[in-house]
């Protein structure tokens, strides 16, 4: 019996709306740190508490991660995708309490630190479920690179609104807009998000996936996997706290809240220029492996880089080397889900891309709460991940290259009918 394969372009509605969900909850995400200071100096409190705002995302992840795996593959993307964006949604209207208290800034992130999960797990599903096989490298790509496209709207936005270094009116305006946009894509979402297309982009996507404790089971006993686990980890890890110590970071050697928003705007937008470039030849070429070890070894050299230009107190120079780290940290995320999902097929695309979030988000984490135990020392920062980054080369060096995934859609190809757009 033949399986009847289509595209329907529906699913660039659907990839736009995912993208809008996971930024909106990126922006919420990384909002407060280009302005920690002056958050800090409003409300009159810590430092770390304000850095919590983004650090809670990272805590809560793990603890999430699981019941939104099981959500996106038990119930589906709309279930998912609808608890996500509305947390953050949420979330973003209890931040307006900033009125009254610091406090409900943060348990307002609380509640969008909840929905990240059901966001994150879910580009490679996205991908899977409404791509045809060379198409799914791109749209993972895409659906992943809007969570740092968000990440750079929260690094702009406080810049633009935020102007004093002390005004309690510009940090609820900023609330205020962010509130907006999230509730706008939170509308859009019900309206329009469909959870599955009327027929399955390749075999692959037609077929049953394995129930949640074999799943898990399977994941962790296939050593290839857990190498680029370790990999994956350390890369997300180091970008995570780059991109939330990047005030930390740049204070000592005299940058502003202005200058570090160019950072991390950089950051990101060189990220996205790299994740383009280097999803495209994977698309073409399917090496995996030697392109992460090649991003991996390329961070460390630049993480270096970085540690020796922050000397010379120059915005050009240090917004070079910034921008040559996103450009070769960041495409290491979306490669990895891929091919993460080929090696653990069928196991489940969002328990997949969960788990390496999680060890992400666990060595983020950890990479945060070394830089305040060693009282914020720029330097050591910097060398912690770059060893990290370096180890993940090293792991990867191991890791046998077997596409399980795309050896079942070339193995059936004979069995399709020729893809087509379907409206």
């Amino acid at each position: 019996m033949q399986t009847e394969v289509r595209e329907t372009s529906y699913r660039w509605i659907i990839l736009l709306l995912y993208s809008l969900s996971l930024g909106s909850n990126a922006m919420m995400w990384i909002t407060a740190s280009p302005i920690t200071s002056v958050i800090a100096k409003t409300y009159g409190v810590a430092d770390i508490w304000v850095e919590m705002c983004s650090l809670v995302y990272m805590i809560f992840y793990i603890p999430v991660v699981f019941p939104s795996n099981y959500v996106l593959d038990k119930f589906g993307l709309r279930a998912g995708v609808i608890i996500g964006i509305g947390t953050t949604a949420i979330g973003s209207w209890i931040r307006l309490g900033a009125y009254f208290d610091f406090w409900f800034i943060l348990a307002g992130s609380c509640l969008g630190a909840i929905g990240q999960p059901f966001l994150m797990n879910a580009p490679a599903k996205l991908a899977a479920t409404w791509f045809r096989p060379e198409m799914r490298t791109m749209a993972t790509t895409v659906g992943t690179m809007s969570n740092p496209l968000g990440v750079a709207i929260g690094f702009v936005l406080p810049a633009i609104i935020v102007t004093a270094s002390k005004s309690k009116s510009q940090i609820i305006l900023l609330m205020f807009v962010e509130a907006i946009i999230c509730s706008i894509v939170f509308i859009l979402v019900i309206i329009m998000f469909k959870n599955l297309p009327k027929y399955p982009p390749s075999l692959s996507a037609s077929q049953t996936r394995e129930e949640f404790m074999p799943a898990l089971k399977a994941v962790f006993r296939n050593k290839s996997f857990l190498l680029l686990l370790l990999a994956f980890s350390m890369g997300q890890g180091a970008l995570n706290a780059l991109a939330t110590l990047i005030d930390l970071i740049s204070k000592p050697y005299g940058f502003s809240t202005f200058d570090n928003s160019i950072f991390g705007g950089l950051l990101i937008i060189c990220g996205l220029v790299g994740a383009g470039i280097v999803g495209t030849i994977v698309t073409i070429t399917h090496k995996y492996k030697i392109t992460c070890i090649v991003m991996c070894l390329g961070t460390l050299v630049t993480f270096f880089g970085f540690i020796f230009t922050l000397e010379f107190k120059s915005l050009i120079i240090s917004s070079v080397t910034v921008g040559l780290l996103g450009l070769l940290l960041t495409p290491i995320l979306p490669i990895s889900y891929e091919f993460g999902i080929e090696l653990t097929y069928p196991v489940g695309e969002a328990m997949t891309g969960g788990i390496l979030n999680s060890g992400g988000q666990i060595i983020g984490i950890s990479e945060v709460g070394l830089a305040y135990l060693l009282a914020n020392q720029p330097v050591i920062i910097c060398i912690i991940c770059a060893a990290g980054v370096g180890l993940g080369a090293f792991a990867l060096i191991f890791v046998k290259e077997e596409l399980q995934r795309a050896g079942v859609d070339n193995s059936a190809s004979a069995n399709f009918i020729s893809l087509k757009e379907a409206d």
